[in-house]
């Protein structure tokens, strides 16, 4: 097995039950966001790679939401200092309306275009599904419906490492868990924490 020192600072989801833990050491074996391919708002195929290197804030939405996707978009906006300010902090939103939400729609549903690392990603919506299942444990119970149509859809933000490991999660309704996830980042930019 290969093992890494864990990162003690920030806890590891490393489970569908969702409880955090700050393991000494963290190895291969441990829940990693699973592969996946889908596109981008520019048309390009992004995998899990995508989280290499990088700090990622992922949110699941879809853009014809009237509910609570506007307002955590917005709450989103206030990440974008932060991302201006160090390219190793990124934004990953992910469309659970793939039939409706095409690189065309996502690109002009895209705030800020000027920003390059905010990403939009659609794609097959079995895979979406099984991403967000798998990869983030959103639970089946959380749905919303679009014209009789039901979605699975959370209010969280999380967090993934340049590991791939879920390291937060957050209300993406309240701007004090903003204000949150800029103080966790903010203590990741240093080199050696990542």
């Amino acid at each position: 097995y290969a093992y890494h020192k864990a990162q003690s600072d920030l806890p590891y989801y490393l489970s569908s039950d969702l409880k955090p833990s700050w393991p000494l050491w963290v190895s291969k074996n441990d829940h990693t966001i699973p592969p996946f391919s889908l596109t981008n708002q520019k048309g390009e195929k992004i995998d899990q790679t995508f989280f290499t290197g990088h700090w990622t804030i992922v949110q699941f939405f879809f853009s014809r939401c009237q509910a609570v996707c506007p307002r955590i978009t917005q709450n989103l906006q206030i990440l974008l200092p932060l991302l201006k300010k160090d390219p190793q902090f990124q934004i990953l939103s992910i469309s659970l309306d793939p039939e409706y939400d095409t690189p065309d729609i996502l690109s002009v549903y895209k705030p800020n275009k000027d920003i390059s690392n905010w990403t939009y990603l659609t794609g097959p919506k079995k895979e979406i599904d099984e991403l967000a299942h798998q990869g983030f444990f959103v639970d089946e119970t959380l749905k919303v419906l679009v014209k009789g149509k039901g979605l699975m859809h959370t209010e969280l933000i999380f967090i993934v490492d340049p590991q791939g490991h879920i390291r937060g999660m957050y209300d993406g309704q309240d701007k004090e868990s903003i204000g949150q996830i800029i103080e966790d980042l903010e203590g990741q930019s240093h080199p050696s924490r990542t």
